[in-house]
């Protein structure tokens, strides 16, 4: 048997009466002067840290009193702050606080604050006072959840509602891809869910029918998660706002730090779907941005087009002139090899052409089925287009992957102006492309008769041309 000094047996009295509760004994040996951080070498608890546990209260103001350190961790890391919060007791956590115990400290093995352990535990009153003393409402522990994860997933409604009113993120997922949502759904927390989906679904609806007056109650009254997006569609506030052009809610979000660069599940961005209704102020917002970020001008849909593409396909000059000036790329091709000029080629879009031209787009770049700009305006019938593209150097007989050049598809689908315009800028009238058809052979093989005359008409001016250009035999 191993003979206790007075000192040892004096600190394990010590450390009993903390763990008791006994105040009696505790102020006793304090006089006496025990030493108040003597810990437990077991697990180097101290005094403060078992009064703590066990809700002593009175025995932890006379620690305080004392000088007990209250930053002081045990061997999981846990501070006397983690304990008072476990055993959820209001009056200790105050006074450990106003000693200046550290709010966000982390335990050892798994990362917790004592915001995670109120939140798990429940306690609105600790979540509420952690928070009042600048507790990282939004700090993940080592599985990546957030008190809101916690809460949630244990169904405390009130203090769901209290992290989302403090502006608790519901959008953080943990290490197994969850959000505070999923963990709610999961255990049949309904209550909680509907809350989690509510203040988001009336902010989405208010952007989408431009109630700007309801989006800022919201926003600034709720601190619901303005990024938060819808389950089914993936799509933000800013997502809707952008889709239904209403650009004054664009804005708003913007000022309270939405973000304009989120993809909904069709991989869209809100500054694709401003440019696919033609939303010329809502998309102006997106592209100039916050202070802090503005939309990717590049970023590509799932089908790969850029916000400039898309304009070029759905024939919107005005964005497409905004961005021009914003010096996007006006090379890059889709997943069809299309560029902005191919598009606005073939939409007969002169204006777009010759700005492009201007700004030196590529005007032989060929989609995945070798077309030219050149080759889609002919395709179309854009005679006006096949004008400005020769006057700008267009090559005149570009070869597609079916052998054919811009007359052999004008001659084809009937375009006579097309026709001659390309004749008249050096193309070929007998030249073999698909199935070994001439121009004037496509003509005649689908109907177009006035057309199948003219090129006879033009092989045969060329003819006596050349001709009357042989030497006398």
């Amino acid at each position: 048997m191993v003979d206790l000094d007075d000192t040892t047996k004096n600190i394990i009295a010590f450390l009993e009466a903390a763990d008791d509760g006994d105040l009696k004994t505790i102020s006793k040996l304090i006089a006496d002067g025990v030493d108040v951080n003597a810990v437990d070498v077991m697990d180097n608890r101290s005094a403060l840290h078992l009064a703590c546990e066990h809700g002593h209260k009175e025995v932890v103001f006379k620690l305080l009193e004392a000088g007990a350190k209250v930053n002081w961790v045990n061997s999981f890391g846990n501070t006397a702050l983690h304990w008072a919060v476990s055993a959820g007791c209001e009056e200790t956590c105050d006074a450990l606080l106003k000693t200046g115990s550290s709010v966000d400290v982390k335990n050892k093995f798994t990362n917790q604050t004592p915001l995670h352990w109120a939140a798990a535990d429940g306690h609105l009153g600790i979540v509420e006072m952690l928070i009042e003393h600048g507790t990282d409402i939004n700090a993940t522990h080592v599985a990546g959840y957030t008190a809101l994860h916690e809460a949630s997933q244990r169904g405390h409604y009130q203090v769901v509602k209290t992290l989302l009113y403090h502006k608790a993120s519901t959008l953080v997922k943990g290490e197994d891809g969850k959000t505070a949502r999923d963990l709610a759904k999961a255990v049949g927390a309904f209550k909680v869910v509907a809350l989690l989906e509510f203040l988001p679904d009336r902010l989405r609806e208010a952007a989408r029918t431009d109630d700007t007056k309801s989006l800022i109650n919201i926003i600034v009254s709720s601190g619901v998660e303005v990024d938060d997006y819808h389950a089914d569609t993936g799509d933000t506030a800013m997502h809707l706002a952008a889709g239904a052009g209403n650009h004054e809610v664009v804005n708003i979000l913007l000022e309270h730090g939405a973000t304009p660069n989120v993809f909904n599940k069709a991989l869209y961005t809100p500054l694709h779907l401003a440019c696919r209704v033609a939303a010329v102020e809502a998309a102006k917002n997106l592209i100039n941005g916050s202070a802090t970020m503005s939309a990717d001008l590049e970023a590509e849909d799932g089908e790969g087009n850029t916000a400039i593409i898309i304009c070029a396909a759905l024939d919107c000059s005005d964005l497409l002139a905004l961005l021009v000036e914003k010096r996007v790329s006006l090379n890059q091709a889709n997943k069809r090899g299309e560029t902005a000029l191919l598009l606005a080629a073939s939409h007969g879009n002169v204006p777009m052409v010759q700005k492009l031209i201007r700004d030196r787009a590529n005007i032989e770049a060929k989609d995945e089925y070798g077309n030219t700009p050149l080759s889609m305006a002919a395709k179309n019938g854009h005679h006006s287009v096949i004008t400005t593209l020769l006057q700008s150097g267009s090559h005149v007989e570009p070869r597609d992957k079916l052998n054919n050049t811009p007359l052999h598809s004008a001659a084809k689908h009937g375009h006579r102006q097309a026709v001659m315009n390309l004749l008249h800028g050096g193309a070929s009238c007998s030249t073999k492309g698909e199935d070994g058809l001439t121009p004037l052979g496509h003509a005649a093989k689908n109907g177009h008769h006035q057309i199948e005359k003219a090129l006879a008409a033009w092989q045969e001016r060329i003819d006596r041309q050349q001709n009357m250009r042989k030497p006398d035999e």
